[in-house]
């Protein structure tokens, strides 16, 4: 009895210790990818971060911070060149994994952002948009989903509002002059 107490403890360690190494990695990993100032700066790095995040994920599907380690992921495919199809696949996983997580909603935020900046899919991006609006309407980014939605609506969205920016700004200026 004393024997199988003793297997038993040894077993649960390694098993701790096999946790704490993967999570030490990933760590790692996410501390070398964030001080790189471009993903071309070193692809390789880029590619084992995504697959160690990926695999920390699926290792670890109930720990809290696999959403975080998933996010990153996408956010390094949507800045690798020809990757950002990608990234909005990896979006969209996410929201449906984590829809009650901020990690969720910051998914479905990215994969509309994606569409509008990187694909310059306006169209999808306006559906992206919307659907963050409907789906988060108290979210701190629901705001910007409507102004980011406005301008996705219309190429010459921009057009329009900017004299009310111009406006504002002399306004402002005009004030601190005074």
């Amino acid at each position: 009895m004393m024997r199988m107490h003793k297997i038993l403890l040894l077993g649960l360690g390694m098993l701790t210790a096999a946790c704490q190494s993967e999570a030490d990695q990933v760590r790692e990993y996410e501390t070398r990818v964030r001080s790189l100032e471009s993903i071309e700066e070193d692809t390789l790095l880029v590619t084992e971060a995504i697959a160690s995040f990926d695999a920390f994920a699926v290792n670890y599907p109930k720990d809290s911070l696999s959403a975080h380690y998933l996010l990153l992921a996408a956010d390094l495919e949507r800045n690798r060149p020809g990757r950002a199809l990608f990234a909005v696949r990896r979006y969209q996983e996410i929201h449906k994994m984590f829809p009650g997580q901020s990690e969720g909603a910051l998914a479905l935020f990215s994969m509309a952002l994606t569409f509008d900046e990187v694909l310059l899919d306006r169209a999808r991006a306006g559906q992206g948009y919307t659907l963050f609006m409907d789906t988060y309407p108290n979210h701190p980014l629901a705001k910007q989903a409507a102004d980011l939605r406005y301008l996705a609506s219309s190429d010459s969205a921009l057009w329009k509002i900017l004299p009310e920016w111009e406006e504002k700004n002399r306004n402002h200026q005009s004030s601190q002059s005074q």
